[in-house]
């Protein structure tokens, strides 16, 4: 190996296999060079299979290669056909185009020289076989009408068979009016080799209208059109309604977020030929609210406030969805409605038993019928090489082996996900366990929030993994100064590197094989699809800088083996689950209500089969599916197990507290108490509590005792001068407070006073006294034998004798004798 980048550019460019160059470029970013690939620079001018090796016969055309290397301009390159002529190839944009033709039907092979220009002497690069072919006769084409957005389904039908071996195939139809022409690709649609079909172009971008006429135009080679003398209309066309129903809002930017971009993602690709729309927010726990269902077969009023036959007995639906559905069908005549949540389960099902001409998709459960779809992609597998991601920067960076995990609910594709987590990390080091929290819900910010946290602080997490819908966890991670991986959506966009990587679901190409059947005016969409890396229906997202190089090249060999339809992930030998039971063993003694868990092995091997792997749940217990297995080193309980004989218990916490497992958090924390990590605390006493946080008292109030919802206002008398008061303080003789909620006692003012404590109000000084100053506590006395006229007197000039008296010096008056 190499490890400079500048060695690399050589021998990258030598390989002469694309995909070794392709992997080449891919190890580039981590400056890893395979000397396997070099070659002598002699021999380093290599090229690939011509861009089509169909020819018409007796009929000029272009072959070009693509070439591994920047072409030399300074040579000469030719062609040679079977008879020996040559001719001279141009090089335009990268492509050696060669002309050639053929005089006779069938392969001919054909050689590549390359020469300096003016010499005789020729270097023959390589020899490939091309293939001369007699375009026989367009007998028909169907439809004779296509709508004019395009998306129709054509078959073309030809006088004599084709043969294998042709490829390229192509329609073009030409606007008459115009000139404007649409190619499209086709197909052969049986082994006759004489129909192909293929998807009508759209029109609807150029200046054509219903009624104007296509000429058709068929190659066989996807370049040599020819004209078949046949003709379609253009037609108008309806388009075909769908409705999304989500859980959350797209500001998610997670699950529901996706699903929107899918739903934009199908309006771009079947432009002009679908609407959609769609409703955020539709809840699924709660009271019912279904003002039809039970009129519907199926509907048991006598379960709880009514629900489904079939129902979970502990469920507790709104049925909210159902309402929405009837709408949509009956009132804004929608086609197909995706119900994009576990807990729309039974309401989609008894709603496309009440519309059989409606197509209905339910993501993520097993019912089916008819006209009912499931669909849920192998998100495992990007999360088994998430772990893979994970269990490399903990190793690198010696961190303690723990990763922390939030999951909605404990269902099927929860349970796998968790399971695939741990498997990825134990292909680092087995050694690194994964402490769980159910969260109740799919999408909660304020709890996301807090059990990232908890599983940070109390339980030594070094990276959060989730299985819920919003972006809080990744941001909790981060501000912990933590790492972690992030699910729906590249989350390393938003929080940047510390989200190392993020499993994602292509739910685009998964709906538009409904879509297009449904286009195709055929309701019966009856399906499980559950696709994964080869069918491109889950990606990891990029990588963070801070994921290892080592992490990078596992990454990327395990992919390649899922892209191949190779999934070996499940088939860990003996792998036991957290309550000590082996899981594939051969006689599987860990019972599992799944009916079909019996054959629960592919045959001669130790890989759970798919239905295992799977995990469908048709039984639950509350929120919980019965026997749901966690494998051993995942943590969702405190309590002893073979892993942990002797419990879980945080240093950190109370003894007996424990914040694995099912979160146990009120909607809203009640009155008085804030939410702190541990949970609910009420209010310290001079505090109180405001959505769901806790604020120090204003200056005027206080809080004598804990878990007050507001401050108390200090009585008038009494005063709070700090913030977080616990008590108020009496206003001193000489001051006085007249009104509640005071933070300062005010002086009274001259000419009055108070000799009280917690006074409200100050007094007028009486006659012969008189107060001088601001904040006094008691009257100062004139002189003897003086006396004020008024009361309230604020100085001592307010001072005069007394009547029958007199003074000499201003200062006092003598006594009076008469």
């Amino acid at each position: 190996f190499r490890s400079r980048r500048d060695e690399a550019e050589a021998p990258i460019a030598a390989c002469t296999s694309l995909r070794a160059r392709q992997v080449m470029a891919a190890m580039r970013s981590i400056a890893i060079v395979s000397m396997a690939c070099v070659v002598p620079l002699a021999q380093a001018t290599t090229f690939e299979t011509p861009l089509g090796t169909q020819v018409p016969v007796n009929e000029l055309t272009e072959v070009q290669f693509a070439w591994s290397l920047k072409f030399n301009t300074t040579l000469q390159y030719l062609l040679e056909d079977p008879s020996g002529a040559r001719t001279t190839c141009t090089l335009s944009a990268e492509l050696l185009s060669c002309p050639v033709t053929l005089t006779a039907v069938g392969d001919a092979p054909v050689k590549l020289y390359e020469a300096e220009p003016g010499s005789a002497s020729l270097t023959k690069l390589d020899q490939f076989t091309l293939r001369a072919y007699t375009q026989p006769a367009v007998a028909n084409v169907a439809p004779l009408s296509v709508p004019l957005p395009g998306g129709a389904k054509i078959e073309l039908t030809f006088a004599s068979a084709l043969g294998p071996g042709l490829d390229g195939l192509k329609a073009r139809f030409v606007h008459r009016k115009t000139g404007s022409y649409k190619d499209t690709k086709v197909s052969f649609k049986d082994k006759t080799y004489l129909k192909v079909t293929g998807r009508s172009p759209t029109f609807l971008d150029v200046a054509a209208t219903a009624g104007d006429v296509l000429d058709v135009l068929v190659a066989l080679n996807g370049r040599s059109f020819k004209a078949t003398g046949l003709t379609a209309t253009l037609v108008a066309k309806d388009k075909v309604k769908i409705g999304f129903l989500y859980p959350s809002a797209p500001d998610d930017f997670g699950w529901t977020f996706q699903h929107n971009l899918a739903r934009l993602e199908l309006e771009k690709r079947f432009f002009g030929q679908v609407e959609t729309i769609s409703q955020n927010w539709i809840e699924e726990w709660g009271p019912n609210e279904c003002d039809f269902c039970h009129e519907e077969p199926g509907w048991n009023a006598s379960k709880k406030m009514g629900m489904w036959n079939d129902e979970p007995n502990d469920l507790f639906g709104t049925h909210r969805s159902a309402m929405v559905i009837k709408k949509w069908v009956e009132e804004e005549d929608v086609k197909l409605i995706v119900a994009a949540s576990f807990y729309y389960h039974w309401d989609t099902y008894h709603m496309a038993v009440k519309y059989p001409n409606v197509a209905f998709v339910h993501v993520g459960g097993w019912l089916t019928r008819t006209n009912m779809a499931q669909i849920f992609p192998k998100i495992y597998q990007a999360r088994y090489l998430s772990g893979i991601a994970m269990g490399w920067y903990i190793k690198k960076h010696n961190l303690p082996k723990k990763v922390g995990f939030l999951s909605a609910f404990s269902l099927g594709e929860t349970v796998r996900a968790v399971n695939a987590l741990k498997l990825g990390l134990e292909m680092v080091d087995p050694e690194i366990d994964i402490y769980l929290t159910w969260m109740l819900t799919w999408h909660d910010d304020r709890k996301e929030d807090l059990g990232a946290r908890r599983l940070i602080r109390y339980y030594g997490a070094e990276g959060i993994a989730q299985h819920t819908d919003s972006l809080i966890p990744q941001l909790a991670a981060r501000d912990e100064g933590k790492f972690g991986t992030g699910y729906n959506t590249d989350m390393l966009l938003t929080f940047g590197d510390t989200v190392l990587t993020s499993p994602i679901m292509n739910w685009a190409g998964e709906y538009e094989k409904i879509v297009q059947q449904v286009l195709d005016g055929d309701v019966n969409v009856e399906t499980t699809l559950w696709n994964g890396f080869d069918q491109g229906a889950v990606r990891l997202s990029d990588l963070s800088p801070l994921v290892p190089s080592e992490a990078k090249l596992q990454i990327a060999e395990e992919q390649a083996k899922l892209e191949r339809g190779e999934d070996t992930i499940f088939c860990k030998p003996n792998m036991y689950d957290n309550r000590g039971r082996l899981r594939n063993g051969p006689t599987n003694p860990a019972v599992n209500p799944v009916p079909w868990e019996v054959d629960h092995l592919k045959p001669g091997t130790t890989c759970l089969t798919d239905p295992v792997v799977n995990q469908v749940c048709q039984e639950y217990k509350g929120f919980e599916c019965v026997e749901n297995w966690l494998l051993a080193g995942i943590h969702d309980t405190c309590d002893p197990t073979p892993r942990m004989p002797n419990g879980i218990q945080s240093p950190l916490l109370a003894k007996g507290v424990c914040f694995l497992g099912y979160m146990d958090l009120p909607d809203k924390c009640p009155k008085g108490e804030y939410l702190k990590v541990v949970g609910c605390t009420k209010a310290r006493p001079g505090n109180y509590v405001r959505d769901e946080k806790e604020y120090p008292c204003e200056l005027g109030y206080y809080a004598p005792t804990e878990g007050l919802e507001h401050c108390l206002p200090c009585p008038a008398g009494q005063i709070a001068n700090v913030t977080g008061a616990i008590e108020c303080m009496g206003c001193t003789p000489g001051t006085y407070a007249n009104t509640a909620a005071l933070s300062e006692c005010a002086p009274c003012a001259k000419g009055l006073f108070t000799d009280a404590y917690n006074a409200t109000q100050c007094d007028f000084c009486p006659e012969a006294t008189y107060s001088s100053r601001e904040g006094l506590g008691m009257c100062t006395s004139c002189p003897t034998a003086m006396t004020t006229q008024n009361i309230a007197s604020s100085n001592q000039s307010a001072c005069v004798c007394s009547l029958g008296t007199y003074s000499k010096n201003s200062i006092s008056c003598p006594a009076s004798s008469s």
